[in-house]
């Protein structure tokens, strides 16, 4: 989900966070990658770039994104390896690799 803040919702007792991600999973995604906060436009597109090399390569889906995060910050040295421009990228539900 390339959108701000997929990740979060608002709590409700007994059931949990609601949100987007979550809306997905019970309409029946096996996952989901969602952000957590507000995403910097830039860093997050180039990040999920690097993501899906990584699924197309067979690697499982939370591996991918560890992958994606790492080459993000080598490819981006200094400021912008911030985990301010990758860290609220979260991968929830089924980490299978795509088939």
């Amino acid at each position: 989900l390339s959108a701000c803040e997929t990740g979060i919702g608002h709590f409700q007792p007994a059931e949990g966070a609601f949100s987007l991600a979550r809306a997905f999973l019970f309409t029946g995604a096996k996952s989901v990658v969602a952000s957590t906060w507000s995403a910097e436009d830039t860093g997050a597109k180039e990040l999920m770039v690097y993501f899906h090399q990584f699924l197309h390569q067979g690697l499982d889906k939370d591996q991918a994104l560890q992958q994606a995060k790492l080459k993000y910050m080598e490819m981006n040295p200094g400021f912008q390896s911030h985990p301010f421009f990758w860290g609220g990228i979260i991968a929830i539900g089924d980490m299978s690799p795509t088939k």
